[in-house]
Order: C-alpha cells, then structure tokens, then sequence
C-alpha cells in the first residue's frame, strides 16, 4: 500500500503535469489562426498597419 509521503508526492507531480499542458495549450492557442481580427493586427488588407 501506498504511503502518505508518495501520495503526496504524487499529487505535487499531477498537478505540475496539469499545470503545464495547460501553459502549452495557451501558447498553442495564442499562435493558432484567428476567425477574426482586429484592424491593427496587421492582418488585413484595410489596415493601416497591415503587413506587405
């Protein structure tokens, strides 16, 4: 049977597992493509700002 110190333990690495896909997911999120985007972002053939 398991002791208190490896459930411990274990429940410390879960949650530092959980933590990071969830520091991955918003990275991959933040670069995936937008439906839609601002006028700024650079995107747009209407924007001032857009990228050539």
């Amino acid at each position: 049977m398991l002791d208190i110190q490896t459930l411990i333990a274990g429940l410390i690495v879960l949650g530092a597992l959980a933590y990071a896909v969830t520091l991955i997911r918003k990275k991959v999120r933040a670069f995936s493509p937008k439906k839609s985007c601002g006028d700024d972002c650079g995107c747009g053939s209407n924007s001032k700002k857009a990228v050539q």
